[in-house]
């Protein structure tokens, strides 16, 4: 199983201002922040990913390319009770609202709606869930502080 994240230099405006957003100060002044991520799935073996789209308004699994040019992988290490821990979580919340409100938590406090995602929050949820990471928030986490938290964190690679 692995974590995906979309390369925001490859997206649209919205995908460069949660990057741009959610990058550090430091990312901010040097231009680093393009080379982050403004987008994250789970993706499993089978080819299916897993998340929240905001272009679909809702949480979905889908089958599309995942060329290594616009996304970085991330191996998550997890045995396969927990891959299938992962999925029965996924198929659960499948179908649920896309969360756009959610998004503006990142700067101004929201109140959770736990009926409603954004991308990194259900990939957060989900793998918080089958106990593969600890000490998150998923509300307020973004896909470059999950992406930071599982490279630096967890799983030591990049």
């Amino acid at each position: 199983m692995q974590v995906i994240f979309y390369k925001a230099m490859y997206g649209n405006f919205f995908d460069k201002l949660i990057a741009w957003w959610t990058s550090s100060f430091d990312d901010k002044i040097s231009g680093k922040w393009r080379q982050s991520y403004s987008h994250c799935e789970i993706l499993f073996d089978d080819g299916q990913m897993f998340s929240a789209s905001q272009y679909e308004n809702l949480t979905r699994f889908k089958k599309c390319n995942t060329d290594s040019k616009v996304w970085k992988h991330v191996d998550i290490k997890c045995t396969m009770h927990q891959i299938e821990e992962v999925r029965s979580f996924c198929v659960r919340n499948s179908g649920r609202m896309y969360d756009y409100l959610g998004v503006l938590g990142f700067i101004i406090c929201i109140q959770d709606d736990k009926h409603k995602w954004f991308c990194s929050e259900i990939v957060t949820a989900a793998l918080l869930d089958c106990t593969i990471i600890f000490g998150l928030k998923p509300s307020k986490t973004s896909p470059n502080g999950l992406y930071q938290y599982i490279t630096e964190g967890i799983n030591n690679v990049d």
